[in-house]
């Protein structure tokens, strides 16, 4: 525990006309009209009398016992007083402001923090993913906590553990790992069954991923283009050679790679890592098939991931959010 006083901030101006004392004793100096501003709460303190008692005195000033530590103050002192005290420069600090600001009612404080949230540097690892969702449920943040639920999903779920019950109610948990999984489904969608597939589900996949997808009458105007992609869906499971060697096991195997992929990391630049083409490559004993394996594999991945973060935009965040009052 820290002595007395011992904290280190510059909160002692000679102007100050207010002391707020934390729970572990130290002393910060500040304006009464910088807190009634900020607060309605202070505002409504400070228009009531002064007490007499030498103990809600300090150095001559009205004190005022603070139920925080130094450090929530020191941060809270820090928005209100900026360039003077801690910026808000990650989600630990976030959180020590929010609470005072909801404690206290500091709306612009609160909108401030929520500003500060929304910035890319707030969702660096995934730590502060979890915790950037869990500030933004708690007080209401609804856009920053879709975001931050949808960056979330890039990272492996078993390294959270339990850790982001540590942040989070259990509620607010399981709506995400709701959300996780209704996304890592979607791969399944592409191939229905894990169990090996015959030569029509796999056409079916491929078609699914290296057809054009454009309407009628692009199709209609683009029919070369189309009959090109077919012959390059028989290329990537059919050996050139003509002996009737079809690598149907082999591209099952590769799917069911990027499905495992995915679902560690649910986002689409998961079924295009290097490692999978990799393994892919070094998979095919086909000499004729490894020439022309890679630009074809290469170009499969790209497609398949990028279908699969288009599925995962149209799904709805918000039916996994329970309404509370």
């Amino acid at each position: 525990m820290a002595k007395p006083n011992a904290f280190q901030h510059v909160f002692n101006q000679p102007t100050a006309d207010v002391v707020l004392r934390s729970s572990d004793k130290v002393d910060f100096k500040v304006h009464k009209i910088i807190l009634s501003d900020a607060s309605p709460v202070f505002s409504s303190m400070f228009a009531l009398p002064l007490p007499s008692q030498d103990e809600d005195m300090c150095d001559g000033l009205h004190k005022v016992q603070m139920a925080e530590p130094a450090d929530a103050i020191h941060a809270l002192l820090g928005v209100l007083y900026p360039g003077k005290g801690p910026r808000v420069s990650n989600t630990d600090c976030a959180a020590l402001v929010l609470q005072l600001a909801d404690k206290y009612a500091m709306d612009g404080v609160t909108k401030h923090v929520r500003s500060l949230l929304g910035d890319p540097g707030f969702l660096r690892d995934e730590w502060s993913v979890l915790h950037v969702y869990a500030l933004s449920r708690k007080y209401g943040f609804a856009d920053l906590a879709e975001a931050a639920a949808r960056e979330s999903l890039q990272y492996p779920f078993q390294r959270h553990g339990m850790s982001g019950l540590h942040v989070m109610t259990g509620a607010d948990y399981h709506e995400l790992l709701a959300f996780r999984e209704a996304c890592a489904g979607l791969i399944d969608e592409y191939l229905l069954e894990l169990r090996p597939c015959g030569w029509l589900e796999l056409w079916e996949l491929l078609t699914t991923v290296w057809g054009d997808g454009d309407d009628d009458e692009r199709l209609e105007c683009n029919r070369s283009r189309l009959r090109q992609r077919k012959a390059q869906i028989l290329e990537l499971i059919n050996c050139p050679e003509g002996n009737g060697h079809h690598h149907v096991l082999w591209f099952q195997l590769h799917f069911c790679r990027q499905q495992k992929a995915y679902k560690q990391s649910v986002c689409g630049k998961s079924v295009t890592s290097r490692r999978l083409l990799d393994e892919a490559i070094n998979g095919m004993d086909c000499k004729e098939c490894i020439k022309w394996l890679p630009m074809q594999l290469i170009e499969f991945n790209d497609r398949l991931g990028r279908m699969l973060d288009d599925d995962i935009q149209q799904v709805k965040f918000s039916k996994f959010i329970a309404q509370r009052s």
